[in-house]
């Protein structure tokens, strides 16, 4: 049997536990024991992740699966014996690396229909009041098809991630009771011990029992079953008082499959969160991508091959500026400025909306508390999402926040039906930075300000070595850019260092009892005593604000409108300040059957540059801005870059022929002065990315200029100095942008020019920069044989 086979039943385990979530414990009277009696009608719904696969550092290939969920459930039935419930997986998406195995928002696939009319109908579930669990599917048809498609015949995982072992141990309400609780299938016995208890929730430590035994799962009839052995595991849930569910639960376990002679190690993680009535509920870390983060790094190889250099200041003089302020203005977001976008081909929704903040305030910590989806009438949509990723980015050049949404249902979503966003968010500012340090010694240190912690302890056997382990929650601790790392080098690092939990799996146990928390920690190299730290705090109210999301496409016809994203050129050469050298100027590489011409940046647009030549098969010799490649072609080619220069190359008008034979070539570069960059601010009122073109140039333009020529020699950029992309007349949502050299070599002046001679930009024009002439022309000639091939 496979590694990859052990793995793939080891996933059962996994979803067993997930499906713990769903027999939850309720709290009956004061001073009482939890125990799962939930009442019928009670529902509740959890996102779900789950990754396991080899453990990290046995394989060099990451074959881990990621399967993350929303199921709700809900109690249908209860008397002295047992409880049903209905089960309804509402979203499923797999993923191995960057392959998506399966995706419940897409059921193209012939393949896919029976498992989504599986999951449509739901199932029941049954539990007994001695442990004993059956699951029903409603849709028996569509089941007995799952069950029988190729990839999955003989593979429990679809039934056993809905099944529900059911924890009916009775746990004293109290400090420091703990209980083994057995009755959990295919899971050996388990420790639960309460660590926490108020008004409101308990807090339970989950861990492997001291008098564990290994466990068999079978895997079909053909084959021999696997013998599970659970090594380490270490995992919290807590339990809402008042309802009996659970209301998070995350864990972390390493087990050995043994079949025969063969073993592997498995590792496993697990998220469950419960998601209020509207799902589309989130932040940071509380989505898709925040489980997803966690499951990657926590699959990284064990060394420093995935230590992340950290580039901090290394002189007073590179520090930025210490007056920092953190505190969010009110209201957080801007008042206009948000839209939305439906992503067809993604199957997803996204929001992107500024921050109403200065260069030297931080957001704080913002949270998606709901959302409104409104259809052409302007009534609710019955179309509930989930939080894919939320994350920062640029909106109309301002720091915002960045929101995707999946929708719930399988296939069935229609996302064009929406015509209307409105969400809810809930922010905390944070405090004023306070900046400190941590001692760096040959014994361990520690740094403490209220619920933040900062250990630095020497790694074993290396000198000037340390890891700094940083656990924050409402307080946090963190580099501080503001001061001086001289002699340090800093990496960001998930190293276990002989701990059976990474960094970030302990900061997904630590959120279950306390959800802002979060752990990190960083290798630090050099001589010094002092590692600098910066300390903020956020505040212990929140403040809740609606948005109002107006469609992205809208400003694709609107062109008074900023546009519906920012997108740059990359990849031009910089434009130096002083006037461009034209002496020592010649072509290369004739002995190579060849020509190429190195010119200062934008001047062989702002000139004219010909060639006179035999035509080769009917297309004329020309010549063309050669396109960077990342292997050295010439011998002059592995020369050090230089700054503000652009190889040129002779080629046919069709750019297929670069080497000829037995001709001559004339080349003729005329100028009109002695050329310069320029560089002028752009005024344009509150249409800063709309720009003139006849007025910047004081001339007509001819709209059949190719695109690659005009924004070479003239560029337009944005406030930091970046040139921005100009966007195309006939641009519409959701196409997908070529690189701009492809799309500046098939495109005019024209395919951007408006009727009204204004070209728009993908961002807001701050300065316009152009090769000005001054003084007598200039003519430069050169001729050069290509001889015979040799």
């Amino acid at each position: 049997m496979s590694g990859k086979r052990i793995a793939i039943a080891s996933g059962a385990i996994g979803l067993l536990i997930a499906a713990v979530a769903v027999t939850a414990f309720v709290w009956s009277r004061p001073s009482s024991a939890v125990r799962f009696a939930p009442a019928v009608g009670d529902s509740h719904q959890y996102r779900i992740g789950l990754r396991v696969g080899v453990a990290p550092g046995e394989s060099v290939f990451d074959r881990a699966v990621i399967l993350q969920s929303v199921v709700r459930y809900r109690v249908t039935d209860r008397d002295h014996d047992a409880t049903t419930l209905r089960v309804e997986p509402r979203y499923m998406v797999g993923k191995m690396g960057h392959r998506v195995l399966f995706d419940s928002t897409r059921t193209d696939h012939s393949a896919r229909e029976p498992i989504a009319a599986a999951m449509r109908a739901g199932f029941d579930l049954t539990i007994g009041h001695d442990g004993h669990t059956q699951l029903t599917p409603a849709n028996r048809d569509a089941w007995e098809a799952v069950m029988q498609h190729s990839a999955i015949q003989r593979l429990d995982q679809f039934k056993q991630q809905l099944n529900a072992p059911g924890v009916l141990t009775q746990l004293p309400a109290r400090a420091g009771a703990t209980r083994t609780a057995g009755g959990f299938q295919t899971l050996p016995k388990l420790k639960l011990t309460v660590t926490k208890v108020s008004p409101e929730a308990i807090v339970v430590a989950i861990d492997r029992a001291e008098d564990t035994q290994p466990v068999q799962v079978p895997l079909g009839d053909d084959d021999a079953p696997v013998t599970m052995t659970l090594d380490h595991l270490h995992g919290k849930m807590r339990i809402a008082r008042d309802s009996g569910w659970i209301e998070s639960l995350a864990l972390v376990a390493d087990q050995t499959g043994t079949q025969g002679s063969r073993s592997v190690p498995i590792h496993l993680d697990l998220s469950m969160q419960a998601l209020p009535e509207d799902p589309a509920a989130g932040d940071l870390q509380n989505s898709l991508a925040g489980f997803e983060r966690v499951a990657q790094l926590a699959g990284d190889e064990d060394d420093d091959s995935f230590d992340y250099p950290l580039h901090l200041p290394q002189s007073d003089d590179d520090t930025h500026d210490p007056q920092h302020s953190n505190a969010a203005p009110d209201p957080l977001f801007a008042e206009s400025g948000a839209t939305f976008k439906v992503d067809s081909d993604q199957h997803e929704l996204v929001l992107e909306a500024p921050y109403n903040i200065e260069d030297k305030q931080s957001p704080g910590h913002v949270t998606l508390a709901g959302l409104t989806l409104t259809g052409a009438d302007g009534q609710a949509l019955d179309l509930p999402m989930v939080v894919d990723e939320m994350r920062f980015t640029l909106v109309d050049d301002r720091i915002g926040t960045h929101i995707s949404l999946r929708p719930l249902g399988w296939g069935s979503a229609d996302l064009s039906a929406i015509h209307g966003v409105q969400a809810r968010f809930t922010y905390r500012s944070t405090g004023p930075r306070q900046h400190t340090g941590i001692e760096l010694a040959d014994h361990p240190t520690e740094l403490r300000k209220k619920d933040a912690v900062a250990r630095a302890i020497p790694i074993e056997g290396q000198s000037n070595q340390w890891r700094i382990e940083v656990t924050n929650d409402q307080g946090n601790f963190f580099v501080d850019r503001t001061q001086s790392y001289a002699g340090l080098k800093v990496f960001n690092t998930n190293r276990r260092y002989g701990a059976p939990l990474a960094p970030v799996e302990a900061g997904l146990i630590a959120r279950v009892a306390h959800p802002m928390a979060e752990h990190a920690q960083f290798r630090v190299e050099g001589q010094a005593q002092r590692l600098p730290l910066a300390y903020t705090r956020f505040g212990d109210d929140s403040r809740a604000m609606q948005v109002v999301f107006t469609d992205q496409a809208l400003r694709y016809r609107d062109r008074s409108a900023p546009p519906p994203d920012t997108h740059h050129i990359f990849g031009l050469d910089a434009a130096p300040e002083q006037a461009l050298d034209l002496d020592g100027l010649a072509p290369r590489d004739a002995d190579l059957n060849r020509l190429r011409l190195r010119l200062p940046a934008g001047l062989g647009q702002a000139c004219e540059l010909k060639a006179k030549a035999p035509a080769e098969n009917g297309h004329a010799l020309v010549w063309q801005p050669r396109k960077d490649v990342r292997r050295p072609l010439s011998r002059d080619d592995d020369e050090p870059a230089n700054a503000g220069l652009r190889d040129w190359e002779l080629a046919t008008d069709d750019g297929v022929r670069r080497y000829f034979y037995d001709i001559a070539v004339d080349t003729t570069l005329h100028c009109p002065g002695q050329p310069q960059w320029q560089r002028a601010d752009h005024q344009q009122g509150d249409t800063p990315w709309l720009v003139d073109i006849a007025d910047v140039l004081g001339h007509p333009v001819d709209a059949d200029t190719p695109a690659t020529a005009f924004f070479e020699r003239l560029r337009f950029l944005d406030n930091n100095g970046k040139p921005l992309r100009p966007m195309r007349l006939d641009a519409k949502p959701n196409d997908r942008l070529d690189t701009w050299h492809d799309e500046a070599k098939q495109s005019t002046l024209g395919d951007y020019l408006a009727d009204d001679g204004t070209v728009r930009f993908w961002g807001r024009v701050a300065t316009i920069q152009q090769i000005g002439f001054s003084g007598q022309p200039i003519d430069k000639h050169w001729h050069n044989e290509l001889g015979d091939y040799q």
